[in-house]
């Protein structure tokens, strides 16, 4: 049974509203906490202090930076000062360390990428014809790194000394940790299809989980560290359905979701037996929040 749930917090990214809310329990009284640029993908701090995410089109730069939020001052800081773009920060299980993915070492390393630094997406943006929404998520050559928090905390523009997690040409991006903070879950086009993967923290053991035709990504890992959510675009139109597998065997995967309309940017909930998502299965123009039973 589907039914609308009001999130703790909701955003989305680089879509309908660039800005992040939040709300309590009882969905009353949703609060804007962001107001400027496109801003998206925010994630707590395990101790429920502080937001992450990533803003781009902000008035001292083009190209996607990383943020903090503090939510008992309500000021932000911005985290990362570099020429490349950055995404999907999380927070480790014991809030000592942040990974993300960034372009900045990739559009260094390859020519190939040269048109996707964010001085010539931003000329192609300026280019486009009246009425253009500019709305289009690409796949930029992310990498995944891992950075002590309190060193990012402590930088003062530039970046902190980083550990680079991955080394594949293309997309790296998407990552989570487990609970248990001994596994990074995420997702990578580098056997040729956007597929999920699982590493260690410090990058070694990668291996791959899906096989399946289509654009496979947004993992989380159970609560109990038994299972993995994601969602997968598979098939032709706009169509996106919710997933869950087992993390020993991925290949015993099953569909969530209906296949009708958009459904993505699937979370657990606390308990482990729900999950909350985002769907325009109600309309295709808006997107709404749902609670729905992972045993049905």
């Amino acid at each position: 049974m589907y039914r609308k749930f009001p999130l703790l917090l909701f955003l989305f990214f680089f879509l309908s509203v660039p800005t992040a809310f939040s709300a309590p329990p009882s969905g009353a009284g949703p609060r804007q906490l962001t107001f400027l640029g496109d801003t998206g993908e925010s994630y707590f701090s395990p101790d429920g202090r502080y937001l992450i995410y990533q803003s781009r089109k902000r008035p001292t730069h083009y190209n996607s930076q990383l943020y903090l939020l503090d939510l008992r001052t309500m000021k932000e800081r911005r985290l990362t000062v570099h020429p490349g773009d950055d995404t999907c920060a999380y927070f480790s299980p014991d809030g000592e360390r942040i990974i993300f993915a960034s372009t900045f070492d990739e559009i260094r390393e390859s020519v190939r990428f040269s048109n996707l630094t964010p001085l010539a997406r931003w000329r192609e943006e300026q280019n486009a014809p009246p009425g253009h929404r500019d709305y289009k998520w690409k796949f930029l050559p992310y990498e995944i790194y891992s950075v002590r928090f309190a060193d990012l905390l402590e930088s003062r523009g530039g970046l902190p000394p980083l550990e680079r997690l991955t080394h594949s040409i293309g997309y790296d991006a998407e990552g989570t940790y487990a609970p248990d903070g001994k596994t990074i879950i995420f997702t990578s086009n580098r056997d040729g299809d956007l597929e999920i993967y699982r590493m260690n923290p410090d990058g070694t053991g990668q291996e791959r989980l899906t096989a399946i035709e289509g654009y496979d990504g947004g993992a989380f890992i159970s609560p109990d560290g038994t299972h993995f959510l994601w969602r997968g675009f598979h098939g032709e139109g706009h169509v996106c359905d919710i997933y869950i597998a087992p993390l020993d065997d991925p290949k015993a995967y099953r569909r969530l979701t209906d296949g009708k309309g958009v459904n993505w940017c699937p979370s657990f909930h606390p308990d482990g037996r729900r999950f909350v998502f985002s769907s325009n299965r109600a309309d295709p123009k808006n997107f709404d929040l749902y609670l729905l039973d992972i045993e049905g």
